[in-house]
């Protein structure tokens, strides 16, 4: 059977579209983990499951106050209460988020839905 030039683009079209969103997804989640170590959620947050440990903890200082944030997916409802949170716009146990994501609102959404992906991979 002999596929026409015309149905030929579009089957490839088709094809490269849906390749591009699965890698769409796969550097979601690198970039994700980059802007988490960018924005230096490092400082006090760890994500054992991925690999990062808190830099206090990692220069054999004083354990980091915040903590492993490997299963938060599983423990929030969603990635835009993450969104939220960072932005001091809704609180944890009375408490609200120490410092404000400093990023842009695209950034603030990729790591957001990174952590939200995080849902118990220890």
């Amino acid at each position: 059977m002999r596929m026409s030039s015309g149905l030929r683009v579009l089957w490839t079209a088709v094809l490269v579209v849906g390749l591009g969103e699965a890698a769409t997804a796969q550097e979601k989640a690198a970039s994700g983990k980059e802007l988490f170590t960018k924005y230096k959620c490092t400082m006090c947050h760890s994500v054992k499951a991925e690999g990062i440990e808190a830099k206090k903890a990692a220069e054999g200082g004083e354990e980091a106050k915040g903590t492993d944030l490997s299963d938060v997916g599983a423990k929030v409802q969603s990635a835009q209460w993450i969104q939220d949170y960072l932005l001091k716009k809704v609180d944890k146990d009375g408490k609200k988020h120490k410092t404000v994501f400093k990023g842009t609102e695209e950034e603030l959404k990729t790591l957001a839905e990174w952590l939200f992906s995080l849902k118990g991979k220890k």
